[in-house]
Parts: structure tokens; sequence; C-alpha cells
């Protein structure tokens, strides 16, 4: 493998990395400046060997299906992909041969089409994006950014054949919340799927995310369900096996002085112990969220 190669050969390691999200623009700006970069040394002066690392482990991979099509359909393999397991960060670095960049978005088509909603959400889409999607445009004359921004959002949604526990590490993060004079950190998942059937869908919903919710080292969840099959539609369930952590999310998000998520409380069958609503405030993701759940 080159990077062993490059140990013993005392040849620097410059790896480019993303975000621990490893969603689409950290992933394919990782790879594409890695490639620059690369390209961009002089043949008798390749002293270096830049390695695109996804910030994952190789697991997690099947899980981040919108990043999974996009490299596949470019002719990327799994097996071409250096993953977090696969290079040791800290050896490189006590033998002095890293050098690290880290990367976050990127100009680049597929990643600006999702992070803009094909550039028709304006309150996302800055000049910059346009003028790079339509220099693509020029380059490429088979280039069809409505058909790209398609596919990939039907990868992206796509869940089937993923455990409950792998839909909840598909598109998570976390918030930090002080409570009762300790602070909770709380999983907030994104599931693209009707709250309804998540819950008809998957057995023994409480004891699994229990589980996971160990594993995350955290106390509560709040999970944010979008169902896009005719209009979007919003929906969260909220969870702690610790009563008082429930009522005070609860009662935040509820009365929340800074937006009004329109909560509207709903039964949802096999969901007992969780809190449901429809949120019709289809508007507020968790961007919105995030901050809100900080501030309350």
């Amino acid at each position: 493998m080159a990077i062993s190669k490059a140990i013993t050969s005392a040849i620097t390691i410059h790896v480019v990395v993303g975000n621990e999200a490893c969603d689409l623009d950290s992933a394919v700006c990782a790879i594409c400046l890695a490639f620059a970069l690369n390209q961009n040394q002089k043949q008798n002066e390749r002293r270096t060997v830049y390695v695109p690392l996804l910030n994952i482990s190789r697991k997690d991979y099947r899980i981040r299906t919108e990043v999974k099509y996009l490299l596949e359909n470019v002719g990327i393999a799994e097996e071409d992909l250096c993953f977090l397991e696969d290079i040791n960060l800290r050896l490189l670095h006590e033998k002095k041969l890293l050098k690290i960049t880290l990367v976050d978005f990127n100009t680049f088509a597929g990643a600006i089409l999702i992070d803009t909603t094909c550039l028709e959400d304006r309150s996302k889409t800055t000049e910059k994006d346009i003028n790079i999607v339509d220099e693509i445009e020029k380059q490429f004359v088979d280039f069809d950014r409505n058909a790209l921004y398609n596919n990939i959002l039907v990868a992206k949604d796509q869940i089937s054949g993923l455990t409950l526990e792998e839909i909840l590490r598909k598109d998570l993060k976390f918030a930090d919340k002080m409570i009762n004079n300790h602070m909770v950190k709380i999983a907030i998942p994104v599931i693209r799927i009707n709250i309804h059937d998540f819950f008809e869908e998957n057995s023994d919903v409480e004891g699994r995310i229990k589980k996971q919710l160990e594993m995350f080292n955290s106390s509560a969840l709040i999970i944010m369900f979008m169902d896009t099959k005719v209009n979007l539609r919003r929906f969260i369930a909220v969870y702690s096996y610790e009563n008082d952590i429930l009522e005070k999310l609860i009662n935040g998000l509820v009365n929340s002085k800074t937006v009004d998520l329109k909560f509207q409380k709903i039964i949802v069958k096999n969901s007992e112990n969780f809190i449901c609503f429809e949120q019709l405030n289809i508007s507020a993701s968790r961007k919105v969220l995030l901050p809100l759940i900080e501030n309350f």
C-alpha cells in the first residue's frame, strides 16, 4: 500500500480530511483536493503522498448512501478509499511524517446542488455556487444538474436494508444542554421516513434505542423525521429514560420563544414512552433546532 511504502521511505503523508459527519461535501472535497494537490506535484519532486481520508469507520460507509452512490457512479469503489482504521495518524505524527488539511465545504457540483436544493433555495445559494455549477456545465456537455440532484436525493433517502441502529447513525448530530445542573448529551438523528412507518417497521424500538444511547454516551434522543413522499412533512419523537430530562426537553421545544415549531401532538402506534409531534413549521430543519435546544 502507498501509505506503508511512504512511511518506510520517510516520505511525507499529507492527509486531507473532512468533518466527522462524512457527508457528501466533506467526502467529495477531501478526495478532489487530495487529487489536485497530487497532480500539482512536479514529477521529479514527488516526495509527498496525498491521502483523502473519509472521517468514519469502514463499517459506516454503507449508511452514507449518497456518498456511496456518487463515488461508485464515478468509478471509485469502497476498496479504493481510506477510512479511519486504515491509517495510524498518531504513528505518522510521532514519526514527524504527517501533514493534515481539514476541509468541509467544497466547490463541486453534486454537493453544491444538494446543499442548495438544486440552486433553488436562495437562502442557501451564493453567487459562487451558481458560477461554479455554470462553469461545470460548460466543461461537460452531458452534465444534467436536475438529474444529478434527483439521483443523489434518492440515494440520500435510501434506508432499505439498513438496521435500526444504522438508520440512527446515518445522519446524526449531538447537542449539549445543561439540565438540572448536569450537562446532558442529546442525540439528534434525522430519518427520512414517516414516523408511523418507522415505529411499525422496527421491533423493540425503545430497547434498541436505549442501547444506542449508551453507545453514544447520551441520555436523551430527539428523532427528526422527514416524509417526502408527496409534500414535505416533519415529525419529531422525543425520548429519555430520565423523566425530568424528558419533561425539560418537551417544555423547551414546545414553548420556545426563538422559533415557533408549531408542534401538534400525535399518537403513534408502538411508540410508548416516546413523546411524538407533527412539526407544522416545515422550514425548521435540524440547523434551526440545534441552537434552539442549546439556548432555551
